[in-house]
């Protein structure tokens, strides 16, 4: 693990809302914020089988292009009563480099945020108190 000691930090995402985030949690302490998009890296193959995983697939990939800091993460959604579904599901073949990685996971490529909660939904409502 490398320190901070550079006012720089590029955040392994292509998500711009993400960068916003960061860059705004970022700006008081004086730290210039790029990310992975802006700079025209790649998305690598995301090919573990956790969160965790993943995220250090992206932060290796960018730190090894740039060689600056780099923060990265990969999320999803589990559900206590539902015993952790969805869960991680990891992706199955190559996925198309316009989706949104847990779009593409949970229903597929070009689907939006919606029909991607209705199953949670619904086997939410099938759970008992």
């Amino acid at each position: 693990m490398r320190k901070l000691t550079e006012k720089k930090l590029l955040v392994a995402t292509h998500n711009a809302g993400k960068l916003e985030e960061i860059r705004a949690m970022m700006a008081p302490f004086g730290i210039e914020v790029t990310s992975a998009g802006e700079m025209g890296l790649a998305e690598p193959d995301e090919t573990e089988t956790t969160f965790i995983g993943n995220a250090r697939i992206k932060a290796r990939a960018a730190m090894e292009a740039t060689g600056l800091v780099v923060l990265a993460d990969d999320s999803g959604i589990t559900i206590d009563g539902l015993d952790g579904a969805p869960g991680f599901i990891p992706p199955i073949g190559p996925r198309p480099r316009t989706a949104a990685t847990s779009t593409w996971r949970w229903r597929g490529h070009g689907t939006s945020s919606r029909p991607r909660m209705c199953p949670s939904r619904a086997q939410r409502n099938s759970v008992r108190p």
